[in-house]
């Protein structure tokens, strides 16, 4: 189920919107996680043009051009359409946060930052919070700030997210 993760003290945001499992083709999806990531997408395709490379490109001024993605529907199915946006998107580079592998599949956050731990500057701390910029979960955070000046909020989200949220603070 959707979730709220804690960064640890050094990295902002402090907190994001994480999936609990991981979101992609070959992952049994949990509908709430995969609403979150298409809801995500979608205010992030609302500010930037992803292209939209199973679109048919045209000749531009640049070079062959393709459409821009459309905007998906939130129904909890991670399909094609999704899987094309997740992908257009961790090949992007917006506002200069840089991009992820465009693997087509968002793994959760909080599972690598519970191995925090101990001592702050240890080896093992610092190789795990080097890896977290890499994760499609938080660069929609922090491109999320970069776009709107803020995290999306809870009220926003569709219901199932909301409720998700709800029992993990109880």
């Amino acid at each position: 189920m959707a979730r709220i993760t804690e960064m640890p003290r050094p990295i902002q945001p402090v907190w994001i919107y994480d999936v609990s499992n991981p979101v992609g083709m070959k992952w049994p999806n949990k509908v709430d996680d995969v609403k979150l990531l298409q809801y995500a997408l979608n205010k992030i395709i609302a500010k930037e043009k992803l292209p939209d490379r199973n679109g048919k490109p045209t000749l531009g001024p640049m070079g062959m051009e393709y459409p821009p993605i459309a905007q998906l529907k939130v129904d909890g199915i991670f399909g094609r359409k999704t899987e094309a946006a997740l992908k257009a998107y961790q090949g992007s580079s917006i506002q200069g946060n840089r991009c992820v592998l465009a693997d087509g599949q968002a793994d959760p956050v909080y599972k690598y930052i519970s191995e925090l731990g101990g001592d702050p500057i240890s080896p093992k701390n610092m190789t795990i919070m080097t890896k977290v910029p890499g994760y499609t979960m938080y660069k929609l955070a922090k491109d999320m700030i970069s776009l709107y000046g803020k995290m999306m909020d809870d009220s926003e989200l569709p219901v199932e997210v909301q409720t998700s949220l709800r029992a993990q603070k109880m």
